[in-house]
């Protein structure tokens, strides 16, 4: 359990941050050695003692900070702690105020495909239901649900783009973790909540069952320099396609950073891209299109 704790904590938190803010630092040094050193629940009262004090000073990211800590203690010593942590989740999102709402459908929608990834194995069995009939346990859901869920609440966390793409990510440093040269890669909100989805938009979706009329990946214009790339139409009737979504939200990056005078989210970005579409590109001369552009 203590090595899915940690996978955990670095699934959800983004790796692509900076220096740590030095509120509570005491507190959360001490907290984190508890949890590493397997005592989660003084750890936890540690991380209540911290959310109580934000609480009363308004510091919404220590807040946030706070219950993403006890999320995480919980899977140390419950049994349930997925489900409980998809409700705190669902219900964050739900009154939250943007932009933290934003971020609260984003770690719900990780939360939803990480339980899927563990139990994908009892999850296949499962006869598919119609998207139409409320199912309202989650546990009791077909992998087609769970991808729809996760897609709905990661397309949700990224509605409002051109707000995101104002916020500087240092406001939430409390809640990333430290990187090394790393903070002109994901220099807005937007960024990273972006590549938070891509990680999940870019799955190959062999658990679920394609239309007829499914979305395949074999444009040229794909392999495109990133200032045409971004122009350029992909029609689809299969625009639920995670392949699809993948493509357009690297078009909605890349678009952002071209005209950056610091070029290292736009290349970061570029590079990315292209890796994605000769992945995935089922395009003839997708090696000799790669190495030309």
């Amino acid at each position: 359990m203590k090595n899915f704790l940690l996978a955990f904590i670095s699934l959800l938190i983004p790796a692509f941050v900076f220096a740590q803010n030095t509120d509570y630092e005491k507190e959360w040094k001490k907290a984190d050695s508890l949890l590493k050193n397997g005592f989660p629940e003084s750890g936890a009262k540690i991380a209540q003692d911290v959310y109580n004090k934000a609480q009363q000073r308004g510091q919404d990211v220590q807040m946030m900070k706070a219950q993403i800590y006890l999320m995480s203690a919980d899977f140390d010593r419950n049994e349930e702690a997925f489900q409980e942590a998809i409700q705190t989740a669902e219900t964050n999102a739900a009154k939250a105020k943007f932009p933290n709402k934003a971020i609260w459908q984003s770690i719900a929608a990780q939360l939803y495909w990480n339980y899927y990834q563990q139990n994908r194995w009892k999850i296949l069995g499962r006869t598919r239901v119609s998207s139409a009939t409320n199912v309202k346990d989650f546990e009791q859901w077909d992998a087609s649900r769970f991808f729809e869920k996760a897609s709905s609440l990661y397309q949700s966390s990224l509605a409002r783009a051109r707000d995101l793409e104002q916020i500087n990510i240092s406001k939430y440093d409390p809640i990333l973790t430290k990187g090394v040269n790393t903070r002109n890669l994901r220099p807005t909100l937007f960024d990273l909540l972006a590549f938070r989805a891509l990680d999940f938009f870019e799955n190959d979706e062999k658990d679920i069952t394609k239309p007829a009329f499914a979305f395949t990946m074999n444009d040229a214009k794909a392999f495109s320099p990133a200032k045409q790339f971004i122009n350029v139409n992909f029609p689809s009737r299969d625009t639920s396609s995670l392949q699809y979504q993948a493509l357009r939200l690297y078009q909605k990056i890349l678009a952002l950073h071209t005209n950056d005078a610091n070029k290292d989210a736009f290349i970061d970005a570029d590079l990315h891209r292209l890796e994605f579409v000769y992945n995935h590109s089922v395009h003839p001369d997708k090696k000799e299109l790669f190495f030309s552009f």
